[in-house]
C-alpha cells in the first residue's frame, strides 16, 4: 500500500467514482488509476467499488470506511508537511511506504497494513 494508492481511491470517490475525470486530476492515466485501485483492493482483501463490467458504479461499505481512512491519512500527511513552514524551520517532504506482507500482522481492520509503516524517509524539499 502507498499514498498514490490512497490519494487515487479518494479522488475516484471525489470525483463521483469517474475514473477518467480522477486520472485528469491527478495528471495520470485511467488505466494507471484502476491498476493501482485494484493492487490496493487485493491487498487489503476488499473490494471498494462495485463494478458493472469496467464502470464503478458504487462504493463497497469497506470501501466507504477505506475511503475515509485514506481521506484522513492524506490529511495528516498534509499537515505534517506544514509543521516546518511553521516553526520556521525547513519543509520537510515525506514519504511513506507499507510492507505488502501482512499476513501474520495482528491488527485487524481494512488498513490493518498501514499500523506498521515499514519505512519513513524524511526529505528537505
Amino acid at each position: 500500500m502507498n499514498l498514490q494508492q490512497l490519494r487515487y481511491v479518494a479522488e475516484v470517490a471525489q470525483r463521483n467514482l469517474n475514473v477518467s475525470e480522477a486520472a485528469r486530476a491527478l495528471h495520470t492515466s485511467q488505466s494507471g488509476v484502476s491498476r493501482q485501485i485494484s493492487l490496493l483492493e487485493s491487498e487489503l482483501g476488499v473490494d471498494v467499488f462495485i463494478r458493472q463490467g469496467k464502470r464503478l458504479v458504487a462504493m463497497t461499505r469497506p470501501g466507504e470506511e477505506v475511503v475515509a481512512i485514506a481521506r484522513d491519512a492524506l490529511r495528516d500527511i498534509d499537515q505534517l508537511g506544514r509543521v516546518g513552514p511553521a516553526t520556521g524551520r525547513r519543509r520537510i517532504r515525506c514519504r511513506r511506504a507499507w510492507s505488502a506482507d501482512h499476513r501474520h500482522d495482528p491488527h485487524p481492520g481494512p488498513l490493518r497494513a498501514a499500523a506498521h509503516p515499514a519505512r519513513v524517509h524524511a526529505r528537505p524539499s
